[in-house]
């Protein structure tokens, strides 16, 4: 246990290459229900934008850590939090993504009125 409590970072990387094949087969199964055909890309979007969410998550723990001292868990759960949502919109509207006719609709239909 102490090496990760003294490599954070790596500890976070390591979550994240072990995640991102989990993630994506759950997302792709269940989450958005895809039947995109061309699996390899789709994948390379998904792994495009999950990378640039480790980016987000690895500049968030260090300077939560690093320049302000915080604990590593604190830091972690305040990072998790803001790339959730990169996360989630780059699948939505860039990975998974359906008609565009469709999701204006859905979206539409939101709101009453």
């Amino acid at each position: 246990m102490d090496f990760f409590m003294q490599y954070y970072l790596l500890a976070n990387a390591i979550s994240f290459i072990i995640a991102l094949a989990n993630s994506y087969i759950l997302n792709r199964r269940f989450t958005f229900k895809s039947n995109h055909k061309k699996v390899g890309m789709q994948f390379a979007k998904y792994a495009s934008v999950y990378t640039i969410g480790l980016g987000l998550s690895e500049a968030i723990l260090y300077t939560l850590v690093d320049r302000f001292g915080m604990h590593d868990l604190i830091a972690k759960a305040c990072a998790i939090g803001v790339v959730l949502f990169w996360n989630f919109i780059g699948s939505k509207f860039f990975i998974f993504d359906r008609d565009s006719k469709k999701d204006l609709e859905a979206f539409s239909d939101s709101f009453p009125g």
